[in-house]
């Protein structure tokens, strides 16, 4: 599975324990093209936190990142893969409004480099 997200960062990593779920509802973005089957994933970790919630499938990348950069949404999970040409303005946007676009897997940010794939795809 391919794991990312928008989480706020200090030198390239995820800082810990920063998101607070707060108990009021969060509104989690998806894509509305390539969801795959992150709704239920989603269910599986709002349920064990026993957390209001609303799945809201969106398109565009950059339209969902905007939304959690405005905080019209608390969380947007991409779990197929992503070319690296589509998430790498997010990626730029989010580290300007001090976040990053990480992988959930291992908390490092995505690796643009050539030498790998044009897909991300690390879970």
């Amino acid at each position: 599975m391919v794991d990312h997200g928008v989480f706020s960062s200090k030198d390239g990593k995820l800082l810990k324990g920063n998101y607070h779920m707060k108990k009021q509802n969060h509104k989690v973005l998806i894509s509305r093209s390539h969801a795959g089957n992150i709704s239920l994933k989603i269910e599986e970790a709002f349920r064990v936190e026993n957390l209001p919630y609303t799945v809201e499938p969106a398109g565009g990348t950059g339209y969902k990142t905007l939304r959690l950069i405005r905080q019209t949404a608390d969380l947007y999970v991409h779990s197929t893969a992503i070319k690296k040409w589509d998430i790498c303005a997010c990626d730029a946007i989010a580290k300007a409004a001090g976040g990053a676009l990480l992988s959930l897997v291992d908390g490092l940010p995505i690796d643009y480099s050539v030498k790998l794939k044009n897909n991300v795809n690390i879970g």
